[in-house]
């Protein structure tokens, strides 16, 4: 099932959205790679601060708490810069752009502000690049958060339940572009190779 969810966020704009953990990245770190594998040329992105190439990126599978350094090439430090948000996008040469803290960014500006961010990134999907974005519900206001939930094309709800002394994760998909939404909920378990679907089986 996380292979249909990885797959439909190839196009389009695909929102990751997490109240709280590292989660959202982790698995779009496992879309991008995937985008990789498909061919298409992938960079992550903070809106005030870097550009990073995927191959300068932290493995794919990144470790709980961690990350391992690949290392870099004079190449691609080359194309590590710093970047101004407002005429960020529209420049970048890549297939697929993931958006880190996306919500973070706009904690000192307007609604107005977002709601711009959000058109741009809109107008250019529509010419063909994909996004995955990483949002933190609840620090844009409410107008904001549901223009962003209805321009984007797929929808990845993360939550995090405590039951007694267990954690339990599971993914919600609600909005899935041309494709019926899942109907259940997907528990999940993250290792050292990423976001995996949770088999195992609890009594009590």
């Amino acid at each position: 099932m996380l292979e249909r969810i990885v797959r439909d966020s190839l196009r389009g704009i695909t929102l990751v959205e997490e109240e709280v953990g590292s989660i959202n990245k982790i698995f779009s770190r496992q879309i991008a790679e995937a985008a990789r594998v498909a061919g298409l040329r992938v960079c992550f992105v903070t809106l005030e601060e870097e550009v990073v190439p995927l191959e300068e990126v932290a493995t794919i599978s990144p470790r709980i708490g961690g990350s391992e350094d690949v290392g870099t090439s004079s190449e691609s430090q080359g194309r590590r810069r710093t970047v101004n948000a407002e005429t960020l996008l529209a420049t970048l040469d890549y297939n697929m752009i993931v958006i880190n803290s996306f919500s973070s960014y706009f904690v000192d500006k307007t609604e107005r502000d977002a709601v711009k961010m959000i058109r741009e990134i809109r107008a250019l999907a529509d010419q063909g690049k994909s996004f995955v974005i990483n949002y933190e519900p609840g620090i844009l206001g409410d107008r904001a958060t549901a223009f962003l939930r209805s321009t984007a094309d797929n929808i990845i709800i993360v939550r995090t339940q405590i039951i007694g002394e267990r954690v339990e994760r599971t993914i919600y998909v609600p909005k899935v572009a041309g494709e019926e939404p899942l109907d259940r909920l997907i528990k999940i378990t993250v290792d050292a190779a990423g976001v995996q679907e949770d088999t195992r089986e609890f009594v009590g």
